[in-house]
């Protein structure tokens, strides 16, 4: 995969895209900024993929027309390859009841 430097800036980036989408999918606004969000997790993908072979088959670049994907749609694969990049970071919110040590399955 792409050096640490770009990873730790494609998974900040790919976080942001998922929280702007959240906040987005919440409130209602950002109707015509979906495209950029959609533009950046594009090109975040096809960073990694270049290098990572195995990624290319888990991850879909997104369709381009804004209307053909919701925002929530951008923030789940933003949200899913950001864990790809990172597999070791929870960014687990104070509330959340899943603590960091816990094992899911």
């Amino acid at each position: 995969m792409a050096n640490e430097m770009n990873n730790e800036t494609i998974y900040a980036m790919l976080r942001e895209i998922k929280e702007v989408a959240m906040q987005s999918s919440l409130t209602g606004g950002l109707k015509k900024g979906s495209r950029i969000l959609i533009d950046v997790y594009n090109r975040c993908l096809a960073t990694i993929t270049e290098e990572d072979e195995q990624a290319a088959k888990l991850f879909s670049p997104l369709a381009t027309e804004p209307d053909a994907v919701h925002i929530d749609e951008i923030g789940v694969a933003a949200a899913l390859l950001s864990r790809y990049v990172n597999p070791n970071k929870h960014p687990h919110l104070p509330h959340s009841p899943i603590r960091p040590d816990h094992e899911l399955f």
